[in-house]
């Protein structure tokens, strides 16, 4: 499976229970990645990927259990520990905000082990000057 994860620049993710940044250009650049393939997410993200009548894109889908996903799914975490799916992953998908910002919830980067940057590219979003979207793979 792949994981896409959003993190500051400490790897935090959650802060007070809520998202540090909502950048519509992520979510885009989200759905350009995933493309026709199956992306998971919990409720707390759902607001991210709703059409403007309210529905979710047709190849999103909610749920609270990412252990049955396939090699070929994605999954974006927010609020989830992504050191109980990491064994599973083959690809971590990561927008960093290149921002310091309060947390109490994060990815710790020792994670990467056993992971290899394969591309960065680097796009100004909605909310940030610069945003950079790191690939790697197991």
């Amino acid at each position: 499976m792949k994981i896409i994860l959003c993190l500051e620049n400490s790897g935090g993710m959650i802060f007070n229970n809520r998202r540090l940044s909502k950048d519509i250009k992520v979510t885009e650049d989200i759905l350009q990645t995933v493309k026709s393939n199956r992306l998971f997410i919990n409720d707390f993200s759902k607001d991210l990927f709703c059409m403007p009548n309210g529905g979710l894109y047709k190849n999103i889908y909610l749920t609270e259990d990412f252990f049955n996903l396939q090699k070929e799914d994605y999954c974006f975490l927010e609020n989830t520990d992504v050191l109980k799916f990491l064994n599973k992953a083959d690809t971590l998908i990561i927008y960093n905000w290149n921002r310091d910002y309060p947390y109490d919830f994060n990815f710790n980067k020792d994670y990467l082990t056993g992971f290899k940057l394969l591309s960065t590219k680097e796009f100004k979003g909605n909310s940030h000057e610069k945003i950079t979207k790191d690939v790697y793979v197991k």
